[in-house]
């Protein structure tokens, strides 16, 4: 045959990547009516996400509990919970819609991001709780999403995921008598999408911001530092100082998963509602998050100048975001012929800039 030779061996690919990343990676990079352009890195991705998952997998079977009954669940657990009925609906609608491959990229993400990145680094403090409780209701939460998203990436990935729901129902030590649907995840029944948790993803996604933000003034401080100082300043843990105003009581009781995740000092977190003049670090890079402000004392560690360019142009951004919303505003046929809904939303985010703005003109008259 004239193709001897000259194309790709998927059975080679297998022996090198596994035969779930192949296939993982086929349906993913795929898009109905385009041809797919071959790559080695796209299969290597998708090992590297095998990976991930195996690894997840490992922590959590790894991870001890107790015969208790009594759970306690965790801002973080709400969160997962609500962010996998979510993955739920919306993986199974597009099943349904045979859309393949965007069914797999929204697994991937789900996985690789909300489980993996944040779900298991926070739910980390809640399994070194000392209430019994809190622990026993982590672990719970953990091992039941995680059940339900081996279900959901079996179709993609059917020798992997039937491996790990083995591991995480406890095979090979478990008693084999067990119900039909419980003998291999081939049978389980598919997932069935719960409540969605709107209170703790909106107040899960601030934390997460909150968390970024730092994490990324830290890099930008050091950024242009030689390689010895700047591994050694970005492990530092230093301290903070966050403004929440209503979100301050939610904020304080993260406070724990913040400072570890963002490596500040815990003893040196302060979390209220507001910061007077005089409890304001004279030197220091502040960060607008959504309702928060978050102040960091970063002496040694920034630059001065570059962050006043850098508060400069965020207020420039947002002086021309208020601009573009007075004048949606002060347009009669927007008000007159727009629900009534989208004319407040665009006075809300008015307002909202409008803050933004007064905060940003604050630290820049301080610096």
């Amino acid at each position: 045959s004239k193709s001897v030779g000259n194309v790709v061996d998927p059975l080679l690919m297998a022996d090198k990547y596994g035969s779930d990343a192949l296939r993982m990676s086929l349906i993913t990079n795929s898009s109905p009516g385009n041809d797919q352009k071959f790559s080695d890195q796209r299969i290597e991705q998708a090992a590297h996400f095998a990976n991930k998952l195996w690894n997840a997998t490992r922590f959590v079977v790894s991870s001890q509990g107790s015969e208790d009954s009594e759970l306690k669940t965790s801002l973080a657990d709400r969160w997962i919970t609500s962010r996998y009925s979510e993955t739920v609906q919306h993986v199974t609608q597009l099943l349904n819609d045979f859309q393949l491959g965007e069914a797999g990229k929204a697994l991937q993400e789900f996985v690789w991001s909300d489980y993996c990145d944040w779900y298991i680094e926070a739910c980390k403090t809640s399994l070194r709780s000392e209430d019994e409780a809190t622990r026993n209701a982590t672990l719970e939460t953990a091992r039941g999403v995680l059940d339900g998203t081996l279900r959901l990436l079996h179709p993609f990935m059917p020798f992997l995921t039937e491996e790990l729901w083995q591991h995480l129902h406890g095979w090979p030590s478990r008693n084999q008598a067990l119900p039909a649907n419980e003998q291999s995840i081939m049978v389980a029944p598919w997932p069935v999408p719960q409540a969605i948790d709107q209170e703790a993803e909106r107040d899960f996604a601030l934390v997460i911001d909150i968390i970024r933000e730092i994490r990324n003034a830290r890099a930008e401080a050091v950024r242009d530092a030689p390689e010895n100082i700047k591994k050694e300043m970005t492990g530092r843990r230093i301290e903070a100082f966050i403004t929440g105003g209503p979100r301050t009581t939610m904020l304080q009781r993260e406070s724990e998963t913040i400072a570890r995740l963002a490596r500040l000092d815990p003893d040196k977190l302060v979390i209220q509602e507001s910061l007077s003049p005089e409890q304001r670090p004279s030197k220091a890079t502040t960060l607008v998050v959504g309702e928060a402000e978050v102040v960091l004392p970063l002496a040694g560690l920034v630059d001065l100048d570059a962050e006043r360019k850098r508060l400069r142009s965020e207020a420039d951004a947002t002086l021309a975001e208020i601009e573009r919303t007075q004048k949606l505003l002060s347009n009669e046929q927007f008000t007159a012929k727009a629900a009534a809904q989208v004319v407040q939303r665009e006075r809300d985010k008015l307002s909202a800039a409008r803050d933004r703005l007064a905060k940003l003109s604050e630290r820049l008259a301080a610096l």
